[in-house]
């Protein structure tokens, strides 16, 4: 389905539902994104919620977002050997307190981190229990906060 947003034309896609590869879903000269089916976190919705990360290159930055991923190390190991050379990475708030999560964070060695999230009122007891000097960390605690990506 082919839209208009502010003056831009859009391009709504439709995966399929039980897609079990990686899929390119927009390949033009200025961006690519391919969609990386990954568990969701929650139990509940494994079977019932198709989720899928999204790896968003353009120009030479490559954004890897994982939505309401699991930190299945296992998983993301292999995914990590698939996509190399992560600028920024924009993961969930439990990366930052599991394990297993930090394991994903150190394997990907992003340029960038960006938290997300992040349950209301818990925003400073997140920021302070995670400390990383690898790389500059955002978190977003608000509704409409924008960031400025590495060049």
């Amino acid at each position: 389905v082919c839209d208009s947003i502010g003056g831009q034309r859009s391009q709504v896609l439709r995966l399929s539902a039980k897609a079990t590869e990686s899929t390119l879903i927009h390949d033009s000269e200025e961006l690519q994104i391919t969609a990386i089916p990954i568990p969701h976190v929650n139990e509940r919705f494994k079977t019932s919620v198709e989720h899928f990360g999204y790896l968003v290159q353009t120009g030479d930055q490559r954004i890897l977002h994982l939505g309401d991923a699991a930190p299945h190390a296992g998983l993301f190991g292999q995914l990590l050997r698939q996509y190399t050379d992560i600028d920024v990475l924009i993961c969930p708030a439990w990366f930052v307190v599991y394990e297993s999560g930090l394991r994903i964070i150190r394997q990907a060695n992003p340029g960038q981190l960006i938290v997300t999230h992040i349950p209301n009122g818990e925003e400073q007891e997140y920021s302070t229990q995670f400390n990383s000097s690898a790389q500059p960390t955002v978190f977003f605690t608000h509704k409409g906060q924008k960031v400025s990506l590495m060049e």
